[in-house]
């Protein structure tokens, strides 16, 4: 669901925040009450939205309308806005080394955004298709996490910290499942698994060689989920 609520905890209140196809953004709190409403202006707001707390203490709430970014602060007021060319449909995810931290954003038009914490543009990397709800990391020995999302048409691509493009696997056929990265056959090393729409789950070493794939029954529209206890293989 696109309905899932990001959860914000100030001081002595919880609040739970949703964005709708009107472009609108709520605040509920504990009791179901609305806190706050805010509308964005630009469309639906088809992505999930996104609480993040920097490292002093400052919480933004990342939500798009339309082809447009917008940061709020907590009581509903928007901090900055940056239009990006394509429609939004990815949720916006942080990505911090040691060096640098910036909020990912990819879109339809099949680009992947980094911006700076106050909503300047620092790269932009053009994929080549509709960019969902799929970015994720690859962590690294000795290096920043490599930057991993999926093209809806069946494109898995590894992006570098600075924007530039590390490998990216053809898998030809329709995904929108976030991609997990676990240790799936119990060899010490990462793997990244990817569902796809022609019942095949997919799983591809660091490098995006394919190594293996499981035929599944159906048509399959989710990510995998890891089961905590059980051993992967």
């Amino acid at each position: 669901s696109r309905a899932v609520p990001a959860m914000v905890d100030e001081a002595d209140k919880t609040l739970l925040i949703l964005g709708d196809v009107s472009g609108k953004i709520t605040a509920l709190d504990r009791g179901g009450a609305v806190a706050w409403t805010t509308s964005l202006e630009g469309g639906s707001c088809r992505a999930l939205v996104k609480a993040w707390t920097d490292s002093v203490g400052k919480t933004l709430i990342l939500a798009s309308a339309g082809e447009t970014l917008f940061a709020l602060d907590t009581i509903g007021a928007v901090q900055w806005k940056r239009p990006l060319g394509g429609d939004i449909i990815s949720q916006a995810e942080v990505f911090a080394t040691p060096e640098n931290t910036v909020i990912l954003c990819g879109t339809k038009a099949g680009s992947l955004f980094a911006l700076s914490p106050s909503g300047e543009i620092a790269w932009e990397a053009k994929v080549g298709g509709e960019i969902d709800t799929s970015i994720t990391f690859l962590p690294r020995k000795d290096k920043a996490p490599l930057i991993l999302c999926t093209g809806v048409w069946g494109n898995l691509h590894a992006i570098e910290p600075d924007g530039t493009r590390a490998w990216t696997h053809i898998f030809d056929t329709k995904n929108r499942a976030h991609p997990v990265v676990v240790d799936a056959n119990g060899d010490g090393t990462l793997d990244v698994l990817v569902a796809t729409y022609d019942q095949r789950l997919l799983v591809f070493n660091t490098e995006g060689l394919l190594i293996d794939e499981v035929r599944l029954s159906g048509l399959v529209n989710a990510s995998p989920v890891l089961v905590p206890g059980e051993k992967a293989g």
